[in-house]
């Protein structure tokens, strides 16, 4: 088979659309609460990074700075992110290609496992300069519905394939 021809015809199962949609709904939910977060708490963030380059004995002359390039890092980078998942949002509404699936489980691992090990790592060990316990707990639970979706597009990709789309009959009789 050339690279240019469709591959075999797959059949929506009774997972397939609840699965896209449940996928989509966490990138819209995630980039919705992260630039809330970011957005609206920013000077908590500002408080944060200020207590913890004071903790670091930073030179006062550079806090101010360093305080703001900080922030300014932060809501960049969220931003951007809120974009890409915007972006996968609609493509995963829209299409069931196999490089929009892989893309949304590296996303979903990615949105997931580090974020729980970084919180139960701060459970252990929690930071004296932290952020109010309402930002571990919102992130806490968008890494774990991540962590979930993963799993489940595993389990559903292992047992029907991409998407959860069974071939088709006349795909595996032709």
């Amino acid at each position: 088979m050339r690279l240019s021809e469709p591959g075999p015809a797959r059949q929506p199962s009774q997972w397939t659309e609840p699965l896209q949609a449940a996928v989509a709904a966490f990138f819209l939910a995630g980039a919705v609460v992260n630039l809330a977060l970011v957005l609206a708490f920013g000077d908590l963030y500002r408080r944060y990074y200020t207590e913890v380059y004071l903790q670091d004995r930073l030179p006062l002359d550079q806090l101010s700075a360093s305080v703001e390039g900080s922030v300014s890092v932060v809501t960049a980078v969220t931003v951007a992110l809120a974009i890409t998942y915007l972006a996968l949002a609609a493509l995963t509404l829209a299409r069931r290609d196999r490089w929009l699936f892989i893309a949304d489980m590296v996303a979903l691992f990615l949105a997931g496992v580090p974020s729980l090990v970084g919180g139960l790592l701060n459970l252990v060990s929690p930071s004296p300069a932290a952020l109010p316990q309402v930002f571990a707990l919102t992130r806490g639970v968008l890494a774990l519905v991540a962590a979930a979706l993963f799993l489940l597009m595993l389990g559903l990709s292992l047992r029907y394939g991409v998407w959860a789309q069974r071939r088709s009959a006349m795909a595996a009789t032709g």
